[in-house]
């Protein structure tokens, strides 16, 4: 859209431009979470994860705290027990990062609380994470 605008980026005018019209036309379609939009009548959330072979990971601001979630989901789910830390390390094994700095940590931090919050997952015996 940006071209349009015969701007080289995204400016604030095109954001709020294409933000008015997603919101007049396709409100009924689509649900806007943060800064990612979703189809309103999923279901589930899937899990994007590199291909072994693939050299570009997407980086952490890609992905949705809803598809970060679902990822620990998935683990959690297949641990009988797995600590708060060495969850959001296998989670970040899984989309190729090879550490966790601050802004991985972060977004890990807010898809944990999302779980927490819709009671999705507690802990037990002070550390271990399990599904609900």
């Amino acid at each position: 859209m940006h071209p349009l605008y015969g701007n080289q980026k995204a400016t604030k005018t095109v954001s709020n431009s294409v933000s008015r019209l997603l919101n007049i036309f396709l409100d009924s379609e689509l649900i806007k979470e943060g800064d990612f939009l979703s189809p309103r009548n999923a279901d589930k959330i899937y899990v994007r994860v590199p291909k072994p072979e693939s050299e570009y990971i997407r980086p952490i601001n890609y992905i949705s705290i809803a598809e970060l979630a679902e990822a620990m989901l998935c683990i959690a789910g297949k641990s009988f027990g797995i600590r708060q830390d060495d969850l959001y390390i296998k989670t970040a094994r899984e989309f190729g990062f090879n550490r966790t700095g601050g802004n991985i940590i972060q977004a890990f931090q807010e898809a944990y609380t999302y779980l927490k919050n819709r009671q999705q997952v507690k802990e037990v015996d002070g550390d271990k994470v399990i599904l609900i």
